[in-house]
């Protein structure tokens, strides 16, 4: 004669003094407890790392640019040739698009608009704080020799730069010692 199968849910099943008594004696097992703990400690430590790593700037990646409160999603220049391109050749950005121009170490760039048919904001940007704005940059008039193109330069050392359409500073109200922010 077979023997009856236990019914599962009986087989698993216990009372709330029991789950308590299996709680205590798993914390009171130093082992589990500084288990636990590492853990919790490792948990944290990848959670803050995953919020507070900057994302990668390489050419083609694209980030949220936030300053202040708005944002612009930017394509990312990273390389001498990326920069040297810009936005020339391109017939227009859409709204709340931009190009962000990314530098090793702080320095004083020259921009041109040479290829650009359009108008730009120039957002100069060091230590994530806007040191200056450079608004409405007009497009350069059809057949203008590159040596007679005029040239615009940050007032001090940067180490980012972001291209927008023209107006979008002054819409936003971005000035001198706004913070900047740059997310996936």
């Amino acid at each position: 004669m077979r023997k009856p199968r236990a019914n599962l849910r009986q087989m698993f099943r216990i009372n709330g003094d029991q789950a308590r008594a299996v709680g205590r004696r798993t914390l009171r097992n130093p082992v589990i407890t500084a288990a636990l703990i590492i853990l919790a400690a490792a948990l944290i430590t990848l959670i803050t790392v995953i919020l507070t790593t900057p994302p990668e700037l390489t050419d083609e990646a694209r980030v949220t640019v936030r300053i202040d409160r708005a944002e612009v999603l930017a394509e990312v220049a990273a390389s001498a040739e990326k920069q040297a391109r810009g936005l020339g050749g391109r017939e227009s950005l859409g709204n709340g698009e931009g190009m962000l121009f990314v530098y090793a170490e702080a320095d004083t760039p020259s921009f041109w608009m040479k290829g650009v048919t359009f108008p730009i904001d120039i957002v100069w940007i060091r230590r994530d704080t806007v040191t200056d704005v450079t608004a409405e940059v007009p497009p350069p008039k059809p057949g203008t020799p590159d040596a007679e193109l005029p040239r615009y330069r940050p007032p001090g050392p940067v180490d980012r730069v972001l291209e927008v359409n023209a107006g979008w500073a002054e819409e936003h109200s971005i000035q001198p010692g706004d913070p900047v922010r740059i997310t996936r």
